[in-house]
């Protein structure tokens, strides 16, 4: 299935409570969102989206310093069984530092769908927002970079490139000009 038919992006908030949480890129909404202390509650939920049009899973990070307490080493192997279930299920999967999701948290609390009082689902929204953002700014690069490469003229020769200052587009049709006017008076 092609990435334009691709529409669902999971999102996983992995803890000791684990926020699971399905959007819809079409319809813009929640779909399917839940916390739950039963790790194979959401392996479950993968697995049934195996058929579907997943765009990618996204797992929150554990990032940590200092000694592993219990909850700490809990919510390492949680990752680790969610991303393996994905990547083996063949999800293209992707792992976001917690940070990422900050500037998206109060948006996902609102997000069409969301149920209220429900934290560690709106982390993992925050994260699929997150990424959808970070994808958004990626092919606007790409195009921006697409729309710069070189521009043809009307007479099909390539010039200058269209992002290129105005000086150095001036001295490259000075240059182009007086490369003609010395040809033809050599002839």
């Amino acid at each position: 299935m092609s990435t334009a038919t691709k529409r669902l992006v999971i999102g996983i908030d992995p803890g000791l409570t684990t926020g699971f949480v399905v959007y819809d890129t079409i319809l813009e909404e929640v779909i399917e969102s839940k916390q739950t202390q039963d790790q194979m509650y959401v392996t479950n939920r993968l697995k049934a989206y195996r058929s579907q049009s997943v765009l990618a899973v996204i797992i929150e990070d554990f990032v940590g310093a200092g000694p592993r307490d219990p909850m700490a080493i809990h919510t390492i192997k949680t990752l680790g069984l969610h991303q393996g279930v994905s990547e083996w299920l063949g999800f293209v999967t992707i792992i976001r530092a917690p940070q990422s999701r900050r500037p998206f948290v109060e948006l996902a609390k609102q997000a069409k769908g969301m149920p209220a009082h429900n934290k560690h689902a709106a982390d993992a929204m925050a994260h699929v927002y997150s990424y959808l953002d970070s994808q958004r700014k990626e092919d606007q690069a790409a195009a921006r970079k697409k729309k710069g490469r070189k521009q043809q003229w009307k007479d099909g020769k390539t010039f200058l490139f269209s992002s290129a200052p105005a000086s150095i587009a001036a001295r490259k049709s000075q240059r182009r000009s007086f490369i003609v006017t010395h040809r033809n008076f050599q002839g």
